[in-house]
């Protein structure tokens, strides 16, 4: 099937960056992972489920594709090798409005076990095989999703200094090296609950809109665990209401 742009028009390469700080509490996050664990997903899952119900509504788009990276270390040669082997894949998922949370969580599950299933496949080759199909690659790099996970105890290497990066919400930079991409949301596990930032393109968004999506997205994760079986279109017009 060919590509399918979430959002119409195109991104100029100079376009400056906005960033609008996400915040979700340690009680929505608690409630989340225990409803992905009930459908057999994960945090990252219902999240990302999250944001492609909240991308469904805002566009009206029902296949929706949204870039992430994966570890790419599936094989034992690569676990004594330090250096970056992550790679961009594509999660591609079809939902509608008439599913609920619960069935649209379950074919989310289902595309990033594809995803991870090839994610060995270099992201150029892909891209070069969709321009010889006559598909634009940028048209599946509009939307980025990420979540870091926190270290379960302290890395410690001998004879090794390391130290943290820093705060994604604090410096909002883009981790995705590709231009096309118009909207990032990267998101990062803590004590307290989920911090992270939500970057754009000023000539394609605006922070009012959106702030305004975040504090969408925010109630209708709430909204989906306390009533995962209300169709999306009901969950979603109670929070435009």
């Amino acid at each position: 099937r060919g590509a399918v742009s979430v959002f119409d028009g195109e991104s100029s390469p100079g376009a400056s960056t906005g960033h609008h700080p996400v915040n979700l509490d340690r009680e929505l996050i608690s409630r989340l992972t225990v409803f992905a664990g009930r459908h057999n997903g994960t945090l990252f899952m219902c999240l990302l489920t999250g944001l492609k119900a909240l991308l469904l509504a805002r566009t009206g788009r029902t296949d929706i594709a949204v870039a992430t990276a994966m570890a790419n270390r599936t094989q034992p040669d690569t676990d004594r090798i330090i250096g970056p082997f992550e790679n961009t894949v594509i999660v591609r998922t079809q939902i509608t409005p008439e599913l609920s949370f619960a069935q649209a969580l379950v074919r989310v599950r289902r595309s990033v076990l594809d995803a991870h299933a090839r994610q060995e496949l270099p992201f150029n080759i892909l891209a070069d095989h969709l321009e010889r199909e006559g598909i634009d690659p940028a048209s599946l790099l509009q939307v980025y999703f990420t979540l870091q996970n926190p270290l379960r105890q302290p890395l410690d290497l001998p004879d090794f200094a390391t130290g943290s990066i820093g705060n994604i919400a604090r410096e909002g930079q883009p981790v995705l090296p590709i231009d096309q991409t118009w909207l990032s949301l990267m998101l990062k596990e803590r004590p307290t609950g989920i911090t992270g930032s939500c970057n754009y393109k000023h000539e394609l968004l605006d922070g009012r809109r959106i702030g305004a999506w975040m504090e969408d997205l925010v109630a209708l994760l709430g909204a989906a665990v306390a009533q995962p079986n209300t169709p999306l279109d009901g969950l979603l017009a109670r929070n435009a209401a």
